[in-house]
């Protein structure tokens, strides 16, 4: 079976918002990368699309943390598809909450890409 998950970005306002996305590996190892939603705009993340920027997450589980450090609102969603002969044959989405107070991440942040 074929996962592929992704991050849907929405930015409300009116100025670009910045977005850091930290993914950890069950190991401890991981990954952060940054991208830059437009005022009014929408932004995607495809970790498991195979790029070389996320090769660090290729078949393997791990936790997104999604932050914007200038603390600016934006809107966060995640749609997983899967499927056997077609990858996109079935599906399911989470709608982000809001979070009010501090995350405590692992002890070892991923490096940076």
């Amino acid at each position: 079976r074929t996962y592929s998950s992704f991050f849907l970005l929405s930015n409300p306002g009116t100025a670009p918002v910045t977005v850091r996305a930290t993914f950890y590996t069950e190991d401890g190892g991981g990954l952060t990368s940054t991208i830059t939603i437009p005022a009014k705009g929408r932004a995607n993340l495809w970790p498991t699309a195979g790029l070389a920027e996320f090769a660090a997450l290729a078949h393997r589980r791990f936790a997104t943390f999604l932050e914007s450090p200038g603390s600016e609102p934006f809107v966060a969603e995640r749609a997983m598809y899967w499927g056997t002969t077609n990858p996109f044959s079935s599906g399911h989405v989470n709608v982000g909450t809001p979070w009010t107070t501090a995350i405590t991440a692992p002890s070892r942040t991923p490096s940076t890409v």
